[in-house]
């Protein structure tokens, strides 16, 4: 967790970085397997931020299946 932003655009600001550094990492292979930013939120004025490190097919499924969530919210 991280303590939350003063503003929303910040908050948005932050989370954004968090996924161009995990496409950086994904990008330049330092991973066996891919890592996804699956949900990010905040709440208690603390940002929250869901990784999943794509290493089994349950893994994958779940990242799929949020995906589709995502799609029809």
């Amino acid at each position: 967790m991280i303590s939350k932003c003063q503003t929303d655009e910040l908050n948005d600001e932050l989370i954004n970085k968090i996924k161009e550094a995990i496409n950086e990492a994904n990008q330049s292979k330092r991973f066996n397997h891919e890592v996804v930013l699956t949900d990010s939120f905040v709440r208690d004025n603390q940002v929250h931020v869901d990784l999943a490190y794509l290493l089994n097919a349950a893994t994958y499924e779940y990242v799929l299946d949020m995906r589709q969530l995502n799609k029809v919210n």
